[in-house]
């Protein structure tokens, strides 16, 4: 029999959910997979017809006000800072060290998360995000090549999840007002819940894509862009460092107005530039960046979590 794994995720149809999905999709010749929201974890973990627990993020069940006592074994996602320490830069607390511990293993997407907690906790795996590049691929007619002196720059998230450390209406909406020739387009999430189709078009209708975070573990954004041929703008958040080769398949930016109007109008003069950026992003995805690839660095994580849970 394969190992039964049981995955809550937080919400339908959001980003959890997708990663959760793409990877059991790949890994379910090895697993057997059951998936919960939040709002039936107690009833589904209450039945202990599993081998192992999946919490996809580390504040998941405190924030959905949700109490169980969680059997062992069972592991935990830490996807980004805002949750242990506000997107401050400050250590983790001695409470939130404590809950981690409380998890048999732990896994981040990111070389910043790793590098974090690799001392904190004895199992921490690097598991970066994917994406799909059947789904989010370019346009078919050929990619949006706006002319010169001209850009439509995209902006993709929440604009509630982490208030004030997204930078999209202190940094971003500033920075680009006064820019001639440069579209701003917004995907929020309170705006209207986009399906993975309709981000597709989104995507597929930018000159470039912009992450102006603090706080991000991903973010989605800059891998659906980049496999649609959207060269990206970002700070040094999450797993950018790691996706983008500055001024090869996209922009590593300071934190800054001064910094997000200079790398935007950089790709709003130079079409030449956008155009190769483009071809490079795709290209990056391919090779590297796919839930083909990325879902099997989950692998290490679910058997280590299994493994101890045979030794109870």
């Amino acid at each position: 029999m394969k190992p039964r794994i049981l995955v809550i995720v937080d919400v339908p149809g959001w980003a959890l959910e997708r990663t959760a999905d793409n990877v059991m999709q790949r890994l379910s010749g090895r697993y057997d997979f059951s998936k919960a929201f939040n709002s039936t974890a107690v009833e589904t973990v209450s039945r202990r017809d599993y081998d192992l627990v999946y919490i996809c993020y580390e504040r998941q069940f405190q924030d959905a006000g949700i109490g169980v006592e969680l059997p062992r074994p069972s592991v935990i996602g830490v996807r980004c800072h805002s949750k242990w320490d506000g997107g401050c830069g400050l250590p983790p607390s001695r409470e939130f060290l404590q809950h981690l511990n409380s998890f048999d293993a732990l896994h981040v997407p990111s070389r910043l998360l790793q590098g974090i907690f690799a001392p904190l906790h004895p199992a921490v795996f690097y598991t970066p995000h994917g994406v799909d590049e059947t789904v989010f691929a370019p346009r078919p007619a050929g990619r949006l090549s706006s002319p010169r002196g001209s850009l439509v720059l995209g902006w993709a998230g929440s604009r509630t999840n982490h208030p004030a450390k997204r930078g999209l209406d202190d940094l971003l909406i500033p920075a680009v007002k006064a820019l001639p020739g440069v579209e701003l387009r917004i995907a929020a999430r309170e705006d209207r819940w986009r399906t993975q189709a309709e981000m597709v078009k989104f995507y597929q209708g930018l000159d470039a894509c912009i992450c102006t975070s603090r706080v991000e573990g991903g973010p989605h954004s800059l891998l659906e862009a980049s496999a649609c041929a959207v060269p990206v703008i970002s700070t040094r958040v999450g797993i950018a460092p790691e996706l983008i080769c500055h001024g090869s398949n996209g922009l590593l930016i300071d934190r800054s107005i001064e910094a997000i109007r200079e790398a935007v109008t950089q790709l709003r003069d130079r079409p030449d530039l956008r155009a190769a950026m483009a071809a490079h992003a795709r290209k990056a995805v391919e090779q590297a960046w796919t839930w083909d690839k990325q879902a099997l660095k989950y692998i290490p994580f679910f058997d280590y979590a299994l493994a101890q849970g045979h030794g109870r």
